[in-house]
């Protein structure tokens, strides 16, 4: 089962709720979106393949913990459990819920799913979809299947990407970084480990900073007309810098890659990164 790449998603939720209902919601919801439905096929196979499924079925809880004492241990407990679930890429689906109920007209919703299958700008049209579908359905309105427009297949991005000239983008990089000849290694000390290719080691970090030093790099941001985002990638540019000794300083970022000619590309579910 894979641990890494996951995300935990979780929404408050006041008013009342039909559980059953909700759950309805999200299973319409994956059967309108492609994505929603694949698989990962990578065992005895040279490359990967994303397997899209007619038919899944979702993994949906509904947990009542009205009343109960030590909401916050047994949420903390929960989520935890969810995390070293992880996913089996062929088997099940790559997405699950779980409807929690904490107070009378109060409830905790947590979306788990692998990030090969979703970005960030995707969990905003899976929640906006699911709540209008269970909308209509608590009102007994007509559904709109079938209606051009309301989704659109990540087959279109898939297809616009297999399009692409990749001698192009080589021939880009390859003239951007001339008389780039060296790797940027931080002069850290490494302990040897043994990588498990099925459950890889991973990390995560977190640094909380000063008020002040905050509204300072706001300040810096505001002053060069650029993001926050942009200031931190000097910062930490400073800090190989410092490390290395070196002038040219090479890393890689993630970016969001959804400014493409694809119709309609707004309103698709997947990852575009």
């Amino acid at each position: 089962r894979h641990q890494a790449y996951q995300v935990q998603l979780v929404y408050m939720w006041e008013g009342e709720i039909d559980p059953a209902l909700y759950r309805e919601s999200c299973q319409r919801v994956v059967e309108r979106h492609d994505v929603l439905r694949t698989a990962i096929l990578y065992k005895n196979v040279k490359r990967p393949r994303q397997v899209v499924l007619k038919e899944r079925e979702i993994l949906f809880g509904y947990h009542d913990i009205l009343g109960a004492a030590g909401q916050t241990a047994w949420w903390e407990d929960y989520t935890k459990q969810d995390r070293q679930k992880g996913f089996e890429l062929i088997d099940e689906p790559l997405i699950r819920w779980a409807l929690i109920k904490t107070h009378q007209d109060r409830y905790t919703l947590l979306i788990t799913f692998h990030h090969m299958i979703l970005d960030g700008w995707s969990t905003n049209i899976l929640m906006k979809e699911t709540i209008a579908v269970y909308q209509r359905l608590k009102n007994k309105l007509p559904h709109p299947e079938g209606q051009p427009g309301e989704e659109k297949p990540y087959l279109d991005y898939i297809k616009w990407l297999e399009e692409q000239e990749m001698g192009e983008s080589h021939r880009y990089w390859q003239e951007k970084l001339r008389g780039f000849d060296r790797v940027t290694r931080m002069p850290v000390s490494r302990q040897p480990y043994t990588v498990d290719k099925e459950s890889p080691i991973t990390r995560e970090y977190a640094t909380v900073i000063a008020k002040d030093l905050y509204r300072q790099l706001e300040g810096v941001a505001r002053q060069g007309n650029l993001t926050l985002n942009i200031v931190l990638q000097a910062v930490w540019s400073v800090v190989v810098h410092r490390y290395t000794g070196t002038e040219d300083i090479l890393f890689g970022n993630v970016i969001s890659g959804r400014n493409i000619s694809v119709e309609g590309i707004d309103r698709i579910m997947g990852l575009f990164i």
